[in-house]
């Protein structure tokens, strides 16, 4: 599934790229390297966020599959499609709620801001392409089939997901508005492309993009809606595409070597950080650190109970986890299964409410995090089973009678 998302998020920068008339392979390729390698060490660690250092964790997940979708969403209104081809886009976009709805709402934002440039740029004479009767079009016919996806989805409840513990995921986005800013650092170089861009068209589509997403991201912050200040990750794929776009004409003028010189700083840094840490870092980190022994063991449908941290990291190697790091509102009762967890390896928890919650859950293993736990909560957990591989830093517990 990862490898499909990387080229789902591939065929969709390459799918905007020429609606807004960049055909060359070479800008394509650049713009991936900027924007998997373009990012400082201290660039937050969400799946929201292209840096090369959490793709490998989070290829497979559905916030990788949403940026994907999303830009291949923006650049089909940028083709002002018709008929079928805005029911299919109006599918699409009930298709990115349904997945991760917070990308959603940046895609949805932007998709909004190019519809209106699209209506005030349109050189046509003709009635039915004013702003007006345009939005009436394409409320006909891309609406319904969005809705229609949204509210018939068989899984789980959309409007119980959407309206859910928004204090609780705001709280959890806090991170995008604190501590140190200098991940912003080499994003920065690609503000004068931006404005060069921004000089030559006051419509540009990346820069209509960036200031509505960079508006957004203010407003999170001003009003303590944190979660909306996701969009962010957008606004910094923005920057990153005007970088591309302008970067290979920039050589040629006197005036942007300098430009062209900071900005190649700001790729070349982070990209020779990440390869001391794939090259060199390796060799120097604790291998006990890896969970690679779950594949040898765990088939991917099986049930590992571990503390939040841990059970964050699972699902990326093998096996299913009780609950997650980050809340999930379609599971209505997630928090009691956060609460389980912090309880049984925070050592409160007594051994028959250990029974209790494995018999529920049917968990089938148990993934102990020997340097987080005391040794009285390891010897408890391990009474429950049989370990059956051990590292310095974990033990992996099989349960007797765990559903397989």
């Amino acid at each position: 599934m990862g490898v499909l998302n990387t080229l789902l998020v591939i065929s969709g920068f390459a799918a905007f790229l020429r609606s807004i008339g960049e055909r060359r392979y070479g800008v394509l390729s650049l713009t991936l390297a900027i924007l998997f390698f373009g990012w400082s060490s201290d660039a937050p660690l969400w799946s929201g966020f292209l840096n090369i250092r959490m793709h490998a964790v989070v290829a497979s997940y559905p916030a990788t599959f949403a940026i994907g979708l999303g830009w291949w969403l923006l650049a089909l209104v940028l083709c002002s499609p018709r008929g079928g081809a805005l029911s299919g886009l109006g599918a699409g976009l009930g298709l990115l709620w349904l997945i991760h709805p917070s990308t959603a709402m940046s895609v949805s934002w932007g998709g909004l801001l190019l519809f209106v440039r699209g209506a005030v740029t349109a050189d046509s004479d003709r009635p039915e392409d004013r702003c007006p009767a345009k939005a009436l079009r394409w409320s006909f016919w891309l609406l319904p089939p969005a809705v229609l996806i949204c509210l018939t989805w068989p899984f789980y409840p959309w409007l119980e997901l959407v309206r859910g513990d928004r204090a609780h995921f705001n709280h959890d986005s806090r991170l995008l508005y604190q501590g140190s800013f200098a991940w912003l650092l080499p994003l920065a170089a690609g503000l004068p492309f931006l404005v060069r861009r921004f000089r030559r068209s006051r419509l540009d589509p990346l820069v209509i993009l960036f200031a509505g997403w960079s508006i957004i991201y203010i407003i999170g912050g001003l009003t303590g809606a944190f979660g909306i200040g996701r969009s962010v990750a957008f606004a910094a794929m923005a920057l990153q595409l005007a970088t591309a776009l302008e970067l290979p004409g920039a050589w040629s003028r006197a005036g942007f070597r300098l430009i062209l010189g900071v900005a190649g700083l700001g790729v070349a840094l982070p990209a020779a950080e990440l390869g001391w840490k794939l090259v060199v870092h390796p060799r120097l980190a604790d291998p006990a650190e890896s969970l690679e022994f779950l594949k040898a063991h765990v088939n991917p449908d099986d049930l590992v109970l571990s503390d939040l941290l841990t059970s964050f990291r699972v699902p990326a190697v093998s096996g299913k986890v009780l609950a997650s790091f980050h809340p999930l509102y379609f599971v209505p009762d997630h928090e009691e299964r956060r609460q389980q967890l912090k309880r049984l390896f925070s050592g409160a928890a007594s051994e028959s409410e250990l029974q209790t919650l494995l018999r529920a859950s049917r968990a089938r293993f148990i993934l102990i995090p020997l340097r987080r736990v005391t040794p009285r909560t390891a010897a408890l957990l391990q009474r429950a089973g049989k370990i059956i591989h051990q590292t310095p830093r974990y033990q992996l517990i099989e349960v007797p009678g765990g559903e397989r």
